[in-house]
């Protein structure tokens, strides 16, 4: 069925297409992909249709393959849908937007990464730098923590919304939300906000890794190795752990052997030398959560460990840190490790930015695993219906 075409108009006389309305979240979806402040279908997009409703991304759908009739319609009293597609969880947030602000168009929420390491922090950016202060506004305000599509994170927006007129807005351990008169407007507001972020942080850093360090993948009974230094391709037997040939193999590549041979549901193994995590992996036994995506999607904690210690470390989680040399990012495929290593390498960077200005603290425990815990239901849930 094609998606509805119908015209509204406000109390104000504008007249929006939802047609046209659903294309344009599609296509700013698209170019937050490219411009790389979401990735996978993280984040969200809406628009206003009229005083009563917006459209928005649904849950869980690659922004890529979306078209107008995955874009759903939603009240923005009662946060009510029709049809069977489900809208993205953080619906209450955009409408939120909305009902503060009657010339706001559009609303973005991202988990870019300069904003998500300043959201752990705790503390409002209340100094904007000259060249964005006609864009986003003088202050940048943080909402108080609350978990992923509840009320109490609504709340907490609602009540920043309220205090300031700032364009962009950060949300404590989770992201920006980001409005504007149109999606040309909100897009470049995340811009401005994430270069913003990057100025304030600019001297978090980190190390460089040395050594000689691989990617994996399982191809059936074997192991293909891929060098970083972008060397020919080795195939180890995971049984065996035999190298085919006389191709020469660090010592990695049996902490490679033994998580294929005691995790049937890992397929895939990235190496991070991002210098953040390698600082991180340095000075930490075990990192926990200062961001909701790195509790949902890598786990409630990280460890620490080296050589055959890394496969009993990595039990039940999908990554470990290396001793001094960064860390192994897992996944059942090559999309679900590279996603792994994306929010590790962030969650690392936020760690070292608390650390240094002695500003924010992790996310609780309970927390924590409350989150993983549905995001692995929500994702099991996911994986069969699309089977």
């Amino acid at each position: 069925m094609s998606a509805s075409r119908k015209v509204k108009t406000n109390k104000r006389g504008f007249i929006m297409d939802i047609l046209l309305a659903k294309q344009q979240v599609i296509e700013v979806g698209r170019s937050l992909v490219e411009k790389g402040l979401i990735a996978r279908t993280w984040g969200n997009v809406s628009c206003r249709v009229d005083d009563k409703s917006f459209v928005i991304t649904p849950s869980g759908r690659p922004y890529d393959s979306l078209t107008a009739d995955d874009i759903v319609e939603v009240s923005i009293e009662t946060l009510k849908y029709e049809g069977n597609i489900k809208p993205s969880s953080e619906k209450g947030v955009h409408a939120e937007v909305y009902k503060h602000f009657r010339e706001a168009m559009f609303a973005i929420h991202t988990h870019q990464n300069n904003a998500s390491v300043i959201s752990a922090m705790g503390k409002d950016i209340d100094k904007v730098s000259e060249e964005y202060k006609d864009i986003v506004g003088y202050e940048i305000p943080i909402a108080a923590y609350g978990l992923p599509g509840t009320k109490r994170l609504m709340q907490n927006v609602a009540h920043v919304l309220k205090r300031s007129s700032a364009k962009a807005i950060i949300m404590a351990h989770h992201g920006a939300l980001c409005y504007g008169a149109d999606g040309r407007e909100a897009l470049n507001n995340a811009l401005m906000l994430e270069k913003e972020c990057g100025s304030c942080i600019a001297s978090v850093e980190g190390i460089n890794a040395e050594g000689e360090f691989f990617n994996s993948r399982r191809e059936g009974k074997n192991a293909v190795f891929t060098p970083l230094n972008g060397g020919e391709e080795i195939l180890v037997n995971i049984a065996t752990g035999k190298v085919e040939g006389n191709s020469p193999v660090s010592c990695q590549a049996g902490t490679h052997i033994g998580i294929y041979s005691s995790r049937s549901d890992i397929n895939n193994i990235i190496y991070s030398a991002d210098g953040h995590t390698v600082k991180v992996s340095a000075q930490v036994k075990e990192m926990r959560p200062y961001l909701d995506d790195f509790a949902q999607i890598v786990g409630a904690s990280v460890r620490c460990a080296s050589g055959a210690d890394c496969i009993r470390a990595l039990e039940g989680r999908h990554a470990v840190l290396i001793k001094g040399e960064g860390a192994l990012c897992c996944g059942i495929n090559e999309g679900d490790a590279a996603a792994v290593k994306m929010i590790l390498d962030k969650n690392c960077k936020t760690l070292l930015a608390v650390e240094q200005f002695k500003s924010g603290v992790p996310i609780g425990k309970i927390d924590s695993l409350l989150m993983r815990k549905i995001y692995l239901k929500k994702y099991s849930k996911q994986a069969e219906e699309n089977k």
